[in-house]
């Protein structure tokens, strides 16, 4: 099995998901307030330097104070899977 590291720093702790964390991680990107007042483009290249790949752009996907924006779609293959 592949270990994945946590990486721990005075503001975040990155960590690998598991299946307990699915119903918060539902419930924060579900979440208008949180959708509306984040915008964290330097993200996408913390995803990629932990092994993430960029799968999708959607188009106009976010309407917020009246402008649309796209959204970025990251994802990551568990291993395991990919080796069936």
């Amino acid at each position: 099995m592949l270990h994945l590291p946590t990486l721990i720093t005075e503001r975040l702790c990155l960590r690998p998901f598991t299946l307990a964390d699915a119903a918060q991680i539902h419930a924060l990107s579900s979440d208008y307030a949180i959708a509306r007042t984040t915008s964290n483009t330097a993200s996408g290249r913390v995803m990629q330097k932990i092994g993430m790949q960029h799968e999708a752009v959607l188009r106009e996907e976010i309407l917020k104070d009246g402008v649309y924006h796209d959204t970025v779609v990251y994802g990551l293959i568990n291993p395991a899977h990919s080796q069936q």
